[in-house]
């Protein structure tokens, strides 16, 4: 009779895996993936009926963050959204031209929707604090600096630059910090 010995001399014990064990595996590994299977057709389906009637759109979305600046193309792609969420107020990939080489009027977020509020279109030129500025101070030319927003981000009461001439040697009733909008309510003299 052959032995086979370890190292030290004792008999070598021999392993042998049962039949019914590798049938109880095999058993199992086919019953984990028929599980697995029905589970991500079920999810596919699920998938599905939470679009269905939902017609998919194209929309234009950040493709970077963009803090300050102008738009370029790098800074755009497109992204898909449900038809229901598409608002006039979105930029879609047929008319995101008109907003690239346009300066961003806040900070933008990557992956977010870029909205027509976002760039200045039809810019309007209004004045800010060139300077701090304390309540009493006359105003003279320098004190003004003029800065293009989009028309619906501009206050009623804000002075255009067209209106600056008027508004010069007036005095300031509130204090200003440099890069405040001006405004026609912050002078002694309401506006004519």
């Amino acid at each position: 009779m052959n032995q086979h010995l370890d190292p030290q001399g004792h008999a070598a014990r021999q392993t042998t895996i049962s039949p019914a064990v590798v049938t109880g595996a095999v058993i199992a590994l086919f019953i984990l993936l028929f599980e697995a299977g029905i589970a991500y057709a079920y999810a596919r389906y699920q998938g599905r009926q939470v679009r269905r009637g939902w017609n998919i759109v194209p929309v234009t979305v950040l493709a970077t963050d963009v803090p300050s600046g102008t738009l370029n193309p790098g800074n755009i792609k497109t992204a898909e959204i449900p038809e229901q969420f598409l608002t006039s107020t979105l930029a879609t990939p047929a008319s995101a031209g008109k907003a690239l080489a346009k300066e961003v009027t806040v900070p933008l977020k990557k992956d977010v929707p870029l909205r027509w509020s976002d760039v200045v279109i039809e810019p309007e030129t209004v004045l800010f604090a060139a300077r701090d500025l304390k309540a009493g101070d006359t105003l003279g030319a320098g004190d003004f600096t003029p800065r293009s927003l989009a028309k619906d981000k501009v206050f009623g009461s804000a002075l255009k630059a067209s209106e600056r001439s008027k508004y010069e040697g007036k005095t300031l009733t509130v204090e200003l910090r440099a890069g405040d909008p001006v405004l026609s309510t912050f002078f002694s003299e309401a506006r004519k």
